[in-house]
């Protein structure tokens, strides 16, 4: 086995319960556009196991802690996504998306430095890529980031002396809404029987081998797939269910890429926002069945085996429910009522780009976003099938408030050909809209009211046409 010297090691670990694994390139990126890239992967035992396609991004400082609340771009062929790095330094991006996947660091906390032209690539459907930032996390920093937070599906976990003190790494993954239902929100934590050090250790490995020695290749493989193969899995399940939104528990627990056997208990603890929520046991038999791990580190099956014969009721004490990011939908009545501002710097609402036309489709968009920037084209010919119809297009540069990106969005939409009217958003624009991905685009009314069931997050022409069809239905609703 021949690996390339410019890949960047990827472990195969448990991801807030699921198997991953992986490697990724790394290169310049020359615009703000992404572009492509190749790597390559070993294939390990475990990823018959996959239970959702999962690629984990681990953000660490120069002194290997892992770093919180690190804005990752993380984009497939038709869209790029936004997630945030929890307690764990770890963002979590599912990959049902075809082709080849690409990772940028938008933003980092004060004190660290991020290389703008820097961009990570990778074709692989699941891994772990490590990124390391310029600066050191402080120790205030570090204490304040023991909360796991889970802003999607809307709860954080205080943990407790046994979850702080434990071997091993608890890993989030905030899945959020989920699926084509609104009715449920999903996350859930996980247990890796391996430290942060440990897994920091053997990705340094990686970097110092002579991947010219077919031997010491086979030796690292051997070491790796060793230690994938120890003991991993859940701790327990969060579910927030809406049955008014046709959310029902039932379905969570016969969904196979949920719940594959070893969910075996739940206890309903609290509401928020509207949503009834669950924590769901697993069962240590269980996964090991279904797992099947081959190694069974002592120290590490006591601790995994602790967290889970801990009693449900323990665990919905140390939560905070808030409730989760809801979507904008027409389900839920949503209007879409911001302030923004035009080219020329000047106040201007929704209701004063949607005035006079009967369905306005808000395509939110970056000059980061390659997706969005290649379709612009595209959407310039669709706005004139849609003025036919007494609709039209409204675009909001999402980043356009950033200094020198109005000008970069000016060019981009110059060299598109666009005519239809754009403004530009304004810090915190998608966190407030809920936004995780790019393009994401609303269908309103003249009002700013939402005529579809759900934004369309992604680069479609198809897509924007079926959603329209489905605002002027709900439009006399």
């Amino acid at each position: 086995m021949k690996l390339n010297k410019k890949l960047m090691a990827v472990l195969s670990v448990v991801m807030a319960g699921i198997f991953i694994a992986g490697c990724g390139t790394k290169k310049p990126a020359t615009t703000e556009t992404t572009g492509s890239g190749t790597s390559t992967a070993a294939t390990t035992n475990s990823q018959a196991d996959v239970i959702a396609n999962a690629y984990s991004i681990l953000v660490v400082d120069g002194n290997d802690n892992p770093v919180s609340d690190v804005t990752v771009k993380f984009c497939t062929d038709t869209m790029c996504r936004l997630g945030k790095t929890g307690e764990d330094g770890v963002a979590v991006f599912d990959t049902d998306a075809p082709g080849k996947y690409s990772v940028h660091i938008m933003d980092a906390p004060e004190g660290f430095t991020v290389d703008e032209d820097e961009e990570f690539f990778t074709e692989e459907k699941y891994g772990l890529l490590k990124i390391k930032l310029d600066g050191t996390i402080t120790a205030e920093a570090a204490e304040a980031a023991k909360t796991y937070d889970f802003p999607n599906t809307g709860f954080s976990i205080m943990p407790n002396d046994e979850m702080e003190n434990r071997k091993g790494t608890l890993e989030i993954y905030d899945m959020g809404f989920y699926g084509n239902n609104p009715g449920y929100y999903f996350g859930l934590l996980g247990y890796t029987s391996h430290t942060r050090d440990e897994i920091n250790a053997i990705l340094q490995e990686y970097d110092n081998l002579d991947t010219e020695d077919a031997e010491a290749v086979a030796a690292y493989t051997e070491k790796v797939n060793a230690f994938n193969s120890s003991i991993n899995g859940p701790v327990f399940y969060i579910v927030g269910i809406d049955e008014a939104k046709n959310g029902s528990l039932d379905e969570i627990l016969n969904d196979p890429d949920i719940n594959p056997g070893y969910i075996t208990s739940q206890l309903k603890f609290g509401s928020a926002g509207g949503y009834t929520y669950y924590i769901l046991g697993i069962d240590y038999d269980k996964v090991v069945e279904i797992r099947k791990p081959t190694v069974f580190p002592e120290e590490y099956v006591a601790e995994y085996k602790k967290l889970l014969d801990t009693d449900l009721q323990t665990y919905a004490n140390l939560i905070t429910l808030t409730g989760p990011k809801k979507q904008l939908s027409f389900d839920n009545g949503s209007v879409l009522d911001i302030n923004l501002t035009d080219m020329d710097g000047n106040p201007v609402t929704i209701k004063d780009l949607c005035a006079g036309h009967k369905v306005t489709m808000i395509n939110c968009w970056g000059t980061w976003c390659g997706y969005c920037v290649a379709e612009l084209p595209d959407l310039e010919e669709l706005n004139k099938e849609f003025e036919a119809q007494d609709c039209q297009i409204v675009g909001i540069c999402e980043n356009g408030w950033k200094e020198g990106k109005k000008e970069l969005a000016q060019k981009q939409l110059k060299e598109a050909g666009v005519t239809f009217t754009n403004v530009l958003g304004y810090e915190g624009f998608s966190e407030e809209l809920g936004i995780s991905g790019y393009p994401t685009s609303f269908f309103v009314d003249s009002e700013g009211r939402v005529l579809t069931s759900h934004p369309v997050s992604d680069a479609s022409i198809e897509k924007y046409k079926e959603a329209l069809k489905e605002a002027l239905g709900n439009l006399e609703k």
